[in-house]
C-alpha cells in the first residue's frame, strides 16, 4: 500500500528548487531537458494564466493526442516524498496527490507525463473533447435546471468521496475546477486544478494554512478557527451550488454570514435541504460527504 510524507522543501529562495534531488530513485520521468519536452509535446493556445502559471492547450506530436499542459513557476513548486513497495521517490506535490486522489476514478483529470525543469515544473494531463469547465458551461447555457445541476452535484460528490477515501483534501472546489465533458446526452465531470490539495489530516488545520478561493473559505476559517477537511470540502460544494442555482451570481462567505447574500430561485424542497446541509454555519452540524452522497435529492 502506498504511503506519502510531505517533504518541506518549498522555500523562499527559489533557487533552492533548481537542483535535483540528491537521491533520484524511480524518477526517469522526471528531470528531462526543454528540448525533450519540445520534441514530445507541441504547445498551443493558453487557457490560463496565473501566480502559479499557465495552462495550455497542446497534443503529443507521436500521435496527435490532445493534452493539456500545465507550467508552474518553480518557486511555486513544492516536493512530496512518496514510498511505494519499500523505495522511495521524490516528486512534485500536485502531481503525486492528483495521481493519488484519482487513483480508480473517472472523475479526476488524468496525469500523462511530468517534467521538472531548472526554471519550471511541466505537467502534461489528458485534455478531453468537448470540455468546458463548470464557469463557462454555464454560462453558455443560462441558468441550469435543477435536474441539469443535480447531475453533476451528484457525479462532483461521488468524485470528492472517493478523493477523501484516498487521502487527499482538495481544498479548492469550484465552478472553474469541475470540468464537463458535453459529448453525451448526460454530461459527465472531471475534477481539475489540485494545486491547492494537500493530504487528509485527522488533526485539524491551522486557518493560516488554508489555501483554497478566500471567497468559498468556511465560517471556521474566517472567525481564525482550526478547520477539517470534510466539513471545508461540503462547504465549498454549498457554495458552488448555490452559485449554479441562484439569480444571484456570486457567493461570498462573509456575505452569507450577514445575511446580505439571497438565495432567489426556486428549488424544491429536497433541493433546498439538500443545500442547507452544505452551508450549515456549525462545522459539527454540516452534513458529511458520505451522507449528501446518500441524500434523497441525489436519488431522485
Amino acid at each position: 500500500m502506498e504511503t506519502v510524507q510531505i517533504r518541506t522543501s518549498t522555500d523562499k529562495n527559489c533557487n533552492t528548487q533548481d537542483a535535483p534531488p540528491r537521491k533520484r530513485r524511480r524518477t526517469e520521468s522526471v528531470w528531462r531537458s526543454r528540448d525533450h519536452f519540445e520534441d514530445l509535446y507541441e504547445v498551443q493556445d493558453v487557457f490560463a494564466k496565473g501566480g502559479f502559471g499557465m495552462v495550455c492547450a497542446g497534443r503529443r506530436r507521436a500521435d496527435n493526442t490532445p493534452v493539456a499542459v500545465k507550467f508552474i513557476n518553480k518557486c511555486q513548486v513544492k516536493y512530496i516524498n512518496v514510498v511505494m513497495n519499500g523505495e522511495e521517490c521524490r516528486t512534485i506535490k500536485e502531481a503525486a496527490l492528483m495521481v493519488r486522489g484519482g487513483r480508480r476514478s473517472n472523475f479526476v483529470v488524468n496525469l500523462l507525463d511530468l517534467f521538472d525543469l531548472k526554471h519550471q515544473a511541466i505537467l502534461i494531463m489528458e485534455r478531453p473533447t468537448c470540455a468546458i469547465d463548470l464557469h463557462t458551461y454555464r454560462k453558455e447555457r443560462g441558468h441550469l435546471t435543477e435536474d441539469q445541476t443535480k447531475n453533476i452535484l451528484r457525479q462532483t460528490v461521488s468524485a470528492l468521496v472517493h478523493i477523501h477515501a484516498n487521502g487527499v483534501f482538495h481544498r479548492d472546489i469550484k465552478e472553474k475546477n469541475i470540468l464537463v465533458l458535453s459529448n453525451s446526452t448526460s454530461p459527465r465531470i472531471k475534477i481539475i486544478d489540485f494545486g491547492c490539495s494537500c493530504l487528509v489530516s485527522e488533526e485539524p488545520y491551522q486557518p493560516g494554512m488554508f489555501a483554497g478561493t478566500p471567497s468559498f473559505a468556511p465560517p471556521e476559517v474566517l472567525w481564525h478557527e482550526e478547520y477539517n477537511s470534510g466539513p471545508t470540502t461540503v462547504w465549498q460544494l454549498g457554495a458552488m451550488m448555490w452559485q449554479m442555482t441562484s439569480y444571484y451570481r456570486g457567493f461570498s462567505t462573509k456575505k452569507f454570514l450577514e445575511g446580505s447574500l439571497k438565495h432567489i430561485r426556486d428549488l424544491s424542497d429536497v433541493g433546498m435541504d439538500f443545500l442547507n446541509l452544505c452551508l450549515l454555519v456549525d462545522e459539527d452540524h454540516r452534513a458529511t460527504l458520505k451522507e449528501l452522497q446518500r441524500h434523497p435529492w441525489l436519488k431522485l
